[in-house]
């Protein structure tokens, strides 16, 4: 039985309104990234998207 390992990375990005930023975290699961979760912050508010492997990076042989 294999033990599946998590790690979480971030990155937030500054836009030029200090007020407004995107943040961009992928989780990673036994070396796959299988989560994509997309924020995009304005003052207090915030837009929340997570996509799952299947939504996003789809590349064609």
């Amino acid at each position: 039985m294999e033990i599946e390992k998590t790690r979480e990375t971030s990155w937030k990005i500054q836009l030029k309104n200090k007020n407004e930023s995107i943040e961009l975290t992928s989780v990673e699961i036994s070396g796959e990234v299988r989560i994509i979760k997309l924020t995009l912050l304005k003052n207090s508010e915030s837009i929340i998207v997570d996509m799952a492997k299947e939504d996003f990076l789809i590349f064609y042989p």
